[in-house]
């Protein structure tokens, strides 16, 4: 059976964040990322987490993304890796490695425009609108030559 490393997080930048270029010269850069829990089922306050986040390369370079307060969404892996400090003691760091990240906007309530219409408000009528057909197109009356130009593969 195969495994899959897949983690999206939805959160707020939090504290400083350390863009850096390696001796390689590859950009890193690396923050924090407060993000909630679900609610509690008991209506105590359910509290938040703040994961360590590392970008790499032409991502680490758009630090626009990395201001406090900006929300992202942040799709990569989860990563754990040790390393030894300068006194020989071993430390152990996990962290999410982003391969894609979305900005959705910040705390002060200046996120992207809302749709003009709640989902709920949203009819069939309106969504079939752009589409005219002069017959049923699931009448069954296509032939098979009709056909043969629209399958893919």
């Amino acid at each position: 059976m195969s495994s899959l490393n897949k983690i999206i997080l939805i959160g707020y930048v939090r504290g400083a964040v350390d863009a850096r270029v390696t001796q390689s010269g590859e950009s890193v850069t690396k923050f924090t990322l407060e993000v909630e829990r679900p609610e509690r089922s008991d209506g105590l306050p359910s509290g938040s987490d703040n994961v360590p986040i590392v970008v790499w390369r032409q991502l680490a370079e758009r630090q626009e993304l990395f201001r406090e307060e900006n929300m992202l969404m942040v799709e990569g892996r989860v990563s754990a890796r040790s390393y030894d400090d300068n006194n020989g003691k071993r430390h152990w760091v996990t962290e999410v490695e982003a391969r894609d990240i979305r900005a959705l906007g910040t705390s002060g309530n200046t996120a992207p425009e809302a749709p003009s219409k709640k989902l709920e408000e949203i009819k069939t009528d309106d969504v079939f609108a752009k589409f005219e057909f002069d017959e049923d197109p699931f009448s069954g009356k296509a032939s098979t030559a009709d056909l043969e130009d629209e399958i893919p593969f």
